[in-house]
């Protein structure tokens, strides 16, 4: 899993190019903030209290839909958190939005 995780990040911020995402490339930023979030201890256990995923179901369901729309959601709560994942991805932080959106999130979710 670690190596599809680099792979995710070093693929992703080549396609991000135009303003609207198609549902792959959405599908790889969520991906890729999955991949933000489980690179660091500490935000990765903050990610699983405030949602109830435990790292099994975490590890068995990371390519899942609501798995990647929890992890967008997740982002779009903290904005400095959201900032340091745009940042180090190399994506502007308005797709995290639209990827939540294209991916089938409800507004102000």
């Amino acid at each position: 899993m670690l190596y599809a995780c680099l792979v995710v990040v070093l693929v992703g911020a080549c396609i991000l190019k135009s303003d609207t995402l198609s549902d792959d490339e959405a599908e790889m930023v969520a991906l890729q903030a999955l991949a933000f979030l489980a690179s660091d201890e500490a935000r990765l256990g903050r990610f699983l209290s405030l949602t109830g995923v435990t790292p099994s179901e975490l590890h068995a369901r990371a390519g899942m839909r609501d798995i990647q729309l929890a992890t967008l959601v997740h982002l779009m709560g903290n904005e400095s958190e959201l900032l340091v994942f745009a940042n180090e991805a190399h994506v502007p932080p308005e797709h995290v939005v639209e990827a939540h959106k294209q991916l089938g999130g409800e507004p102000g979710q």
